[in-house]
C-alpha cells in the first residue's frame, strides 16, 4: 500500500498544483510546508507517515525575502523587500495569497517564534532589543504589545511566546553562560533559571509552563510557571547538543532534536538557525511523569523540530532545509523526505 501511495502522491500533487485544486478532493492529506531560504521557496508536504512526498515550489508574491510557515497551519509570516512591516500570506497548493501587512511590526526580525497553536507569534529585533507580540493569526493579525528585553543583559539566542500572548520566554547567553528570562504582561521581568546556552524554548499548549533545551550545559529542563525548574534529562542520558524541542499532543512527552554537532556554536531556532558543521542527528523522547528517556537515531541532522497538521507528526529539518524528514511519534519512526531543499 505504501509503495502504491508513493507512486500516486507525486502525480496527485502535480495535478492539484497545475489545476489550482485543493488536496482534499484527491484525498491526499496536506501536512504542512517546508521553506528554504536561498532562493526563497515553500513546498507542500503531503501524504501520511510512510508515504510522504514534497510538492514543487508554490508561487509566492513578488519581492518576498523570507517565509516562515506556521506550525501545522496553512499560512506563513513573510518579509518583503522595501516593506515597512512584516506580513502574512495564506498558503495553498495553488500558491500564496496576497501579503496582508501587520501594521507597526518590524520589517525584518532577527528571530521569530510561534506559540503552540500558531495563533500568536513573537518577533525580535536585535537592533532595538525589543520583542513584538502578534496575535489574532491568521484571520486578524495585530500587534498586541512591544516588550523591552534589554533587562536580560546578554545576547538573545532563543525566544518563545505563550498561546494567550501574555508570556514571553527569552533565552540569553554569551556563549558560555546565560539564563532564561520571563516577561509576563503586567509583571516585572524576572530571571527564571540560569543556563549555559538555552538553544530552544517551547511553551505547553494553553499554559505558561515551558520546556528549555540548553546545549551549553547539555540538558533539558521543565520550567513550571512560578515554580523552580526541574531537570528532565542531561549528559548522563546522552544529551549533547539539543537544538529544538516539541511537546506531544497529550503534553506527557517531550521530543528533543539533538544534533550531536561537532561545531554547534551557531545553532539557533526554526527560521533563525545558522549554518553548522556535519553531524549525526538523534531524537530523544522524555516521559515527563516518569523521567524515562529513549533515544532513536535520525537520518536527518535536525536543527528544527516542527509540529505538522494532525496528531504526533513532526517535521525534522536541517538549518537550510536541504535535509528533512517526517517523524511520527506514534511509532517513533523517521522517514527522509526525498528531494528536500531548494529547487
Amino acid at each position: 500500500m505504501i509503495r502504491f501511495l508513493l507512486f500516486f502522491l507525486p502525480a496527485a500533487i502535480a495535478l492539484a498544483q497545475e489545476s489550482g485544486a485543493a488536496l482534499a478532493p484527491l484525498s491526499v492529506p496536506l501536512l504542512g510546508y517546508l521553506a528554504s531560504g536561498s532562493p526563497v521557496t515553500v513546498r507542500p508536504i503531503a501524504g501520511a507517515p510512510g508515504a510522504v512526498v514534497l510538492g514543487g515550489a508554490i508561487p509566492l508574491p513578488d519581492h518576498i525575502t523570507r517565509v516562515i510557515p506556521a506550525p501545522g497551519q496553512p499560512f506563513a509570516l513573510v518579509e518583503t523587500a522595501g516593506a515597512a512591516q512584516s506580513g502574512i500570506v495564506i498558503l495553498s497548493l495553488a500558491g500564496a495569497g496576497n501579503v496582508l501587512a501587520i501594521p507597526n511590526t518590524f520589517p525584518h526580525s532577527d528571530r521569530v517564534a510561534f506559540s503552540p497553536s500558531g495563533s500568536v507569534a513573537v518577533l525580535y529585533s536585535a537592533a532595538t532589543q525589543q520583542a513584538q507580540v502578534v496575535s489574532g493569526l491568521p484571520a486578524s493579525p495585530q500587534l498586541s504589545r512591544t516588550v523591552d528585553l534589554s533587562p536580560s543583559g546578554l545576547p538573545l539566542v532563543s525566544i518563545a511566546v505563550s498561546d494567550d500572548a501574555q508570556a514571553i520566554l527569552a533565552g540569553v547567553s554569551d556563549g558560555t553562560s546565560g539564563a532564561v528570562w520571563t516577561f509576563v504582561a503586567g509583571e516585572s521581568a524576572q530571571q527564571a533559571t540560569s543556563a549555559g546556552v538555552p538553544s530552544a524554548l517551547r511553551f505547553f499548549s494553553s499554559k505558561q509552563d515551558a520546556i528549555v533545551a540548553d546545549r551549553g550545559w547539555q540538558q533539558v529542563l521543565l520550567l513550571p510557571s512560578g515554580a523552580a525548574p526541574r531537570l528532565l534529562a542531561g549528559a548522563i542520558q546522552g544529551i549533547r547538543c539539543p537544538a529544538d524541542v516539541e511537546i506531544s499532543t497529550d503534553q506527557q512527552t517531550v521530543w528533543v532534536a539533538d544534533t550531536n554537532a561537532a561545531d554547534s556554536t551557531a545553532l539557533g531556532r526554526r527560521g533563525d538557525v545558522q549554518a553548522t558543521g556535519p553531524a549525526t542527528g538523534r531524537l530523544f523522547s522524555i516521559n515527563i511523569a516518569s523521567g524515562s528517556v529513549a533515544i532513536a537515531p535520525s537520518s536527518v541532522d535536525a536543527a528544527s523540530l516542527t509540529r505538522l497538521a494532525g496528531d504526533s507528526v513532526f517535521l525534522l529539518a536541517s538549518h537550510d532545509g536541504s535535509s528533512a524528514g517526517l517523524f511520527s511519534s506514534a511509532n517513533t519512526a523517521v522517514w527522509r523526505l526525498k528531494g528536500a531543499g531548494s529547487e
